[in-house]
């Protein structure tokens, strides 16, 4: 959401766009998209950037503890 985020100006259009909720026993993921990439697509694409973040971290982590 950095593009959405504090400062941008549009965090109000985005309010409660993501939403935690305790469900017992269970964990229930849902989102909407704009229709610009298919459900699968949009889940996919997120997948990828949150991989390319994790991989970024762990490189620069092992960087920083050599």
């Amino acid at each position: 959401l950095h593009q959405v985020g504090e400062g941008t100006g549009r965090e109000t259009a985005f309010d409660d766009a993501i939403t935690l909720e305790t469900v017992d026993g269970s964990y229930i993921f849902s989102y909407e998209t704009d229709g610009s990439l298919s459900p699968v697509d949009a889940f996919n694409a997120a997948l990828d950037e949150l991989k390319n973040r994790f991989n970024n971290l762990s490189e620069d982590l092992t960087s920083a503890l050599a």
